[in-house]
């Protein structure tokens, strides 16, 4: 009798804790889920750089979006520079976040496709580069 009640006993006790140990691994699980989608907008916001596009026109002078007057401040900027390559990674990258911010608005506003913002950000951001590139 006292050796089946301690049989029973380790089989509850082992099943007890492969559940605990299911319901944690699924619960972290679950908070990493959480903490990514949570996250996911703030990091579209600031870039893989941590650069805000608020940050971006700062530095590159630029009072609204304009793809023209960017370019021409990107190029006056990134010469100035010359030899300073933190000056110049910091300008390469307002010019790099705008750019973005540039073909999501383009995506947006002439969406017609049901292709993710992704995609069509990507298609948008090299077309944009290959018609400006002299």
């Amino acid at each position: 009798m006292v050796k089946s009640l301690s049989k029973l006993f380790y089989y509850g006790v082992k099943v007890f804790a492969k559940s605990l140990k299911k319901s944690v691994q699924e619960e972290i699980e679950l908070s990493k889920q959480k903490a990514n989608i949570r996250y996911a907008d703030k990091a579209l916001e600031t870039g893989k750089d941590g650069m805000t596009l608020e940050e971006a026109q700062q530095i590159l002078n630029l009072r609204k979006l304009d793809p023209i007057q960017a370019e021409e401040n990107f190029k006056q900027l990134f010469e100035a520079n010359k030899g300073l390559k933190y000056l110049q990674s910091k300008v390469y990258r307002a010019k790099e976040a705008i750019d973005i911010e540039l073909a999501k608005n383009y995506v947006k506003i002439n969406s017609s496709s049901k292709k993710t913002m992704k995609e069509n950000g990507v298609y948008v951001f090299f077309t944009y580069a290959l018609l400006n590139d002299k």
